[in-house]
């Protein structure tokens, strides 16, 4: 019966320390979003998007405020800038809208990528540079499919 009940209770111990463990994250500068991964103080995520006339960006996580920019994707890089988003705060931004000047065509793709404002608050190219962490822009690349992700058709 002794056995019994020291087991037991060496097994709660066992439980709680490993819940209490699990509580801790000594990483200070990542940011839990609402989309739910854990990401560094800049981050931003673009699902596949049906062809038309906007990007909508998932999120987008700014240590400093700032702008999503859309570049062309060249061979898997940044080519020339062909929308970007308005002024977004410091911190999360979530559905966001970026119109396009030309319509998207299925097969092409892009690079979503943060930028830093220079403190105007309109987007300039030539200003407002690229967030950069751990030594390379905070960026991603998508297609443009006939729908969405979610593989619902987007309307414009």
């Amino acid at each position: 019966m002794n056995r019994t009940i020291v087991a037991i209770g060496g097994l709660i111990v066992v439980v709680v320390v490993i819940f209490v463990a699990m509580g801790k994250n000594d990483a200070s500068n990542e940011v839990s979003t609402t989309a739910g991964f854990r990401v560094g103080a800049n981050a931003i995520n673009v699902n596949t998007q049906a062809a038309g006339g906007k990007i909508n960006v998932s999120f987008a996580v700014l240590e400093k405020g700032g702008f999503v920019a859309i570049h062309e994707a060249v061979a898997g890089e940044p080519g020339r800038i062909v929308a970007a988003s308005a002024l977004l705060k410091a911190g999360e931004s979530s559905d966001i809208s970026i119109q396009l000047a030309e319509r998207s065509e299925v097969g092409e793709r892009y690079i979503a990528m943060l930028h830093t404002d220079d403190g105007n608050g309109t987007f300039d190219e030539t200003a407002d540079t690229p967030v950069i962490e751990n030594g390379g822009p905070i960026m991603i690349e998508f297609a443009i499919g006939e729908t969405s992700e979610d593989g619902d058709p987007v309307t414009i």
